[in-house]
């Protein structure tokens, strides 16, 4: 599990949960999920501590560095893959984490 393996490597685990209108931009299906639906199955999960709702597509210094983030976990398939698009420079959401 993910939110297990990240949880252990560190002290506090914030999870991002983008908006429904944002997979709705970057993915070209539909959302199978709701945003509210999302948000209680994080939360509920007893390795979470925290969660940044509408938590944005592309990861920013200034955001990592407001919330004191040390350590980015993603998961196996990078969000490029999962919206079936190419891995362009600059394309990566977690440029700025790596």
């Amino acid at each position: 599990n993910i939110l297990r393996t990240a949880r252990s490597r560190g002290t506090h685990l914030l999870v991002g949960v983008h908006s429904d209108g944002v997979l709705r931009k970057e993915f070209k299906g539909p959302v199978l999920e709701s945003f509210a639906t999302r948000i209680g199955r994080i939360q509920q999960n007893r390795h979470v501590d925290s969660v940044l709702k509408d938590a944005p597509w592309i990861l920013t210094h200034d955001l990592i560095t407001s919330l004191g983030i040390r350590r980015v976990i993603t998961g196996s398939v990078g969000k490029c893959q999962d919206v079936s698009r190419g891995q362009e420079q600059g394309d990566d959401p977690y440029r700025v984490a790596r």
